[in-house]
């Protein structure tokens, strides 16, 4: 008999692959200080009444399921352009990278685009259906956690349409390393 990790020994456990995944994108700090990640920020900031409103949960339900299609699209792009020798040349750690592998880290970007989507997704279905009862006297309580919760929502809604525009890049970026290979 094995043990209660042995799904994440073997490589099919989520917080294992989830951890390899966020490894090879570089860990939290590369997220903290991502481009695409601030922009999402700045773009929620800048449609904080579609929070308060809720109008975002009408945008992510029927958008996002679409964008994480084409997300994960994208890895048959890579695949597809790449020769199995290109492909080995990419999957070698670099220096200027950390240590990490090109292809890996297009990998990672593309898996952390799909993991943001999928994850709006659930807190729109989640939001929606107002799970959480409101005990009685903390009215003011709920509200502000509702508020919360529908910034953060809205806010890994814009991100994960944003992130589009990064696995576009990605894909631009692979073809570029492509032609210098």
């Amino acid at each position: 008999m094995s043990d209660d990790n042995s799904s994440d020994d073997n490589g099919t456990g989520l917080w294992e692959n989830l951890r390899l995944v966020y490894q090879s994108y570089g860990g939290f700090s590369s997220l903290v200080v991502s481009g695409y990640f601030w922009v999402a920020a700045v773009t929620t900031a800048l449609c904080w009444r579609t929070a308060f409103n809720e109008g975002w949960v009408e945008l992510a339900i029927p958008v996002l399921p679409t964008l994480a299609g084409f997300s994960i699209a994208a890895y048959a792009v890579f695949f597809s352009v790449l020769s199995e020798g290109e492909r080995a040349k990419l999957q070698k750690p670099s220096a200027r990278l950390n240590g990490r592998a090109p292809l890996l880290i297009l990998a990672s970007s593309v898996s952390h685009a799909v993991f943001v989507q999928i994850s709006a997704i659930l807190v729109a279905i989640i939001f929606s259906a107002k799970p959480f009862p409101t005990p009685r006297g903390y009215d003011w309580v709920a509200e502000y956690v509702n508020y919360a919760l529908s910034l953060f929502g809205l806010f890994l809604t814009v991100y994960g349409i944003i992130l589009i525009l990064a696995a576009v890049l990605s894909i631009f970026r692979i073809l570029h390393i492509k032609s210098g290979l």
